[in-house]
């Protein structure tokens, strides 16, 4: 249970970067469709990860690790435009 919530958390302080991230990309005019779609999928994940929490530690723990993931690769899209 410690785990998931230091993946939680992990999870929740990747979406203030991402956020910081889009805000600037969007100052400069830039495309970030693609990224906040990817966004928008981790914050689904996220949810889920949050309503199994702490009655269900594995299922938690897949859906906020697939939450990363999705925000990670976000964070990686927005890095690239």
């Amino acid at each position: 249970m410690f785990s998931n919530r230091n993946r939680i958390r992990e999870a929740e302080a990747l979406i203030l970067d991402i956020q910081l991230l889009i805000d600037r990309a969007r100052e400069e005019g830039k495309d970030t469709t693609e990224c906040e779609t990817l966004l928008n999928e981790g914050n689904v994940a996220l949810e889920k990860a949050l309503m199994y929490y702490p009655t269900n530690c594995i299922a938690s723990n897949n859906w906020v690790i697939k939450a990363i993931t999705l925000f990670k690769q976000a964070k990686e899209c927005l890095e690239n435009l």
